[in-house]
């Protein structure tokens, strides 16, 4: 059982806070079990005092909570976002009022980044109240989910955008517990990871096919031949890539340069992302391959 702990504010309405990122989680977590009954890890989304009866300690039994979750998840959204007047005076030069997201909130934050550590804390951000820019310097640098929602416009559309950044933030924190043996949920998180690994070629097929194509085909091409989820590919995207190959010296001089500053050919620009997937695909294999035993788990990494 992964526990996960939410911390909410209610100075935001719940409708565009509360409520809506809660329903985003619990999305995010019905997508990343679908589709695999073996999965049996189970994700419980915990909220201040629930599952405890009588009158608790309300700080204390929040605190023991977030130190028994793997997870800590926070709405860290200003609660006091200026007004259209306080705009204006800003904008002109005069101090305004110091933005913040609900005080609770930051105590638990801070609680949970001392017991969990910030590998395992999502903060989420609905950046109609504020930017990311107006949060505390301390947490402002930190990796921020976000999602901008002011009225009931396109609230679907918006709840599932923010289910499926939740979801990858969720894959990543889970792929880091030790605890995590279960085979079909490993290899959804190695799937997602190696994509990630992927992109490293997609980045040099972006700009060596730029000259050619220029960026915005470049960069379709890509997306619809090496950088995809999909099991099948576009066959007009490979020979196109394949015909840019053919017709290209590889040889010549790319706008990539290497650690020490020297420029790189796109031979040896190729190779670096190549080499950049091998380093990451053997990571995978040590950190998944041996804690799962698998051996088709091993054989497809």
């Amino acid at each position: 059982m992964i526990n996960i702990f939410y911390s909410w504010q209610s100075d935001s309405p719940s409708s565009s806070n509360r409520t809506l990122i809660k329903d985003a989680l619990e999305k995010a977590i019905k997508s990343l079990n679908k589709g695999s009954e073996e999965i049996r890890v189970e994700m419980r989304v915990d909220t201040a005092t629930d599952h405890l009866s009588g009158s608790p300690d309300i700080a204390a039994s929040i605190f023991e909570k977030i130190s028994n979750s793997h997870i800590f998840i926070c709405d860290a959204t200003i609660i006091n976002p200026l007004s259209p007047i306080e705009k204006i005076t800003k904008f002109l030069g005069k101090k305004s009022k110091r933005l913040t997201p609900n005080p609770n909130v930051l105590i638990e934050l801070g609680f949970a980044a001392s017991t969990l550590g910030w590998d395992k804390i999502i903060c989420v951000v609905n950046t109609s109240q504020g930017q990311i820019e107006d949060l505390p310097f301390d947490i402002r640098g930190r990796r921020m989910c976000t999602y901008h929602y002011l009225s009931q416009f396109k609230k679907s559309e918006i709840r599932t955008k923010l289910a499926k950044t939740l979801n990858y933030a969720l894959i990543e924190i889970i792929g880091n517990i030790n605890t995590i043996k279960n085979v079909d949920l490993i290899s959804i998180i190695v799937s997602n990871k190696f994509i990630d690994c992927i992109n490293y070629l997609g980045v040099f097929l972006n700009y060596f096919l730029a000259d050619e194509l220029g960026y915005e085909e470049s960069e379709k091409m890509v997306n619809q031949s090496i950088c995809t989820a999909s099991q099948s590919y576009n066959l007009v995207a490979i020979e196109t890539i394949i015909r840019v190959f053919e017709n290209k010296n590889i040889n010549e001089s790319s706008n990539a340069v290497s650690k020490s500053g020297e420029k790189l050919s796109w031979k040896q620009f190729l190779l670096t992302a190549f080499e950049r997937i091998y380093l990451e695909c053997e990571n995978l294999l040590t950190k998944y391959g041996s804690s799962s035993g698998n051996p088709k788990l091993i054989f497809q990494i």
